[in-house]
């Protein structure tokens, strides 16, 4: 395929060849190598197979390659969709791939999208690059988290993300998530609190230290515990 692309006399005829190569090349090096040339080409056709094989090609690494290339040739709805649906991927290479490309996304359209795609039992790095993303928009983080539902897996998904930013204004948002009607989400909060002492809000951990719920509870104390260390070490 790279040989009858270089072959061509116009882009576009380029950009079919590598295109046409997708289904061709067995070997996911290969894919992902003609995914690199389909980048460098301009014209819907390669947009066209750079989406398609996003979502469908079955090596994790030419989805990724893909997701990273379409990043510099979608933008608006089309971006939105082809990350939102990364987001489902069973591959958490694939996943923190999509996560990066909200980053191009006005905040105000791709955070809802973002967060409610958010699995909240994923694996850290996944939350990890979503702070990075939503870090410069905290403010808009922020009036999210405060008009989602507050015990479901969204708010969880919050939790997650906020574990690891760092705002001023952070400490602010906390307490209100640690009373939510969900004692997952109270236990996520306490347990937020126990590695990131700095945040903490004393009047709603010692709510927390009687809550109803035994984990919250427990999960409580130990965040106490790791403040009054942190306190004594300063």
């Amino acid at each position: 395929p790279e040989l009858r692309a270089l072959a061509t006399h116009t882009t576009e005829a380029a950009a079919a060849a590598l295109a046409n190569g997708m289904s061709q090349v067995l070997d996911p090096t290969g894919r992902v190598r003609l995914i690199g040339g389909l980048r460098a080409i301009p014209g819907e056709e390669g947009r066209e197979a750079l989406t398609e094989a996003a979502r469908r090609d079955p090596s994790p690494e030419a989805r990724t390659a893909a997701l990273s290339a379409l990043a510099d040739m979608l933008d608006g709805g089309e971006l939105l969709a082809v990350a939102g649906e990364g987001l489902g991927d069973p591959s958490l290479l694939v996943r923190r791939a999509a996560v990066g490309l909200f980053s191009r996304i006005p905040p105000g359209v791709g955070l809802p999208v973002l967060i409610r795609g958010l699995r909240p039992g994923d694996d850290p790095t996944v939350f990890a690059v979503a702070s990075e993303v939503l870090a410069p928009s905290f403010r808009e983080f922020a009036d999210f988290a405060l008009r989602m539902h507050d015990d479901g897996d969204e708010a969880l998904s919050v939790v997650q993300i906020a574990r690891r930013l760092t705002h001023p204004d952070l400490p602010r948002l906390l307490p209100v998530l640690a009373r939510s009607r969900s004692p997952e989400v109270r236990e996520a909060i306490a347990s937020l609190w126990t590695g990131r002492p700095d945040t903490a809000d004393a009047a709603s951990l010692a709510a927390l230290t009687l809550d109803p719920a035994a984990g919250v509870r427990r999960t409580a104390a130990r965040a106490a515990a790791a403040i009054r260390s942190w306190i004594s070490a300063r």
